[in-house]
């Protein structure tokens, strides 16, 4: 076992003593819709579709990649979250291993694309982190990529992003409306796209509104001229509910790295 295998169980350990510390670990749910079960008679309260880049350097690792975001689709569709109950993308999800059927996909390290087993799974976490967001869910943890390495091509734009690293970053949200909410996942492999949706009880009726605003441009100091780079920035993010009340606001940082 690697290095940074051995590490994982002590990870997992610092998550389950902060969800303790914050009163977030008997409130998590995993549990699932029955097989009978029919969402027909349920309201949309969120839907988000996400297209599959495929990225012609990264050769057949695009077929994984695909893979892991199918599999980690069907580990999350048909969650049901009770009012108050909170979603846990790592118990969702558990440890992505070739055991469980994950396969090599991309990451992101230090402005580089890489890859490591369930790598691919940024996109099911960014998918659930705006469905959760449109459907004024409270967001209790989420974590941008570190730098926007795609630029203009991103699948997502700044701010609404969600990345995920089995122990050490995951996303957390919580059913903070008054009735029983359903999470419905799966990937189109044919025509390449993610798709999500949150069900509900009830139509909720006020109008949700995301705005991501970039504050501040971050560049090296140096002449622009002197050696390529990609910029960073500083981004907010604010949720506005009916007339205007905020409920959710985050400044994040993507760093500039040079190319």
């Amino acid at each position: 076992m690697g290095d940074k295998a051995k590490l994982i169980p002590l990870r997992v350990a610092l998550d389950e003593m902060k969800s303790l510390t914050k009163g977030w670990y008997f409130r998590f749910s995993n549990d699932k819709i029955p097989p009978s079960f029919s969402s027909e008679n349920l309201a949309i309260l969120s839907d988000f579709v996400l297209h599959i880049n495929w990225v012609e350097s990264l050769g057949d690792v695009n077929y994984t990649r695909i893979g892991n975001i199918s599999l980690g689709a069907q580990l999350v569709h048909g969650t049901i979250l009770k009012p108050g109950q909170i979603f846990s993308l790592r118990r969702a999800l558990g440890n992505a291993t070739l055991k469980r059927g994950f396969g090599a996909g991309p990451v992101i390290k230090h402005g580089v694309t890489t890859t490591t087993v369930g790598g691919g799974l940024c996109l099911v976490s960014s998918i659930l982190f705006n469905v959760a967001l449109l459907a004024n869910l409270k967001i209790h943890e989420k974590y941008n990529h570190g730098t926007d390495l795609w630029g203009e091509d991103r699948f997502v734009g700044l701010g609404l992003d969600a990345t995920y690293a089995y122990g050490i970053l995951d996303l957390k949200f919580e059913n903070s409306l008054n009735h029983d909410i359903v999470i419905e996942m799966g990937v189109n492999e044919d025509e390449r796209f993610l798709w999500c949706r949150i069900l509900g009880q009830e139509e909720d009726k006020y109008d949700v509104r995301i705005e991501s605003v970039i504050e501040k441009e971050l560049v090296p100091e140096i002449d622009e001229a002197e050696k390529d780079y990609q910029k960073g920035w500083e981004v907010r993010t604010l949720r506005y509910v009916g007339e205007g009340e905020v409920t959710y606001d985050q400044r994040e940082i993507y760093r500039w790295f040079y190319r």
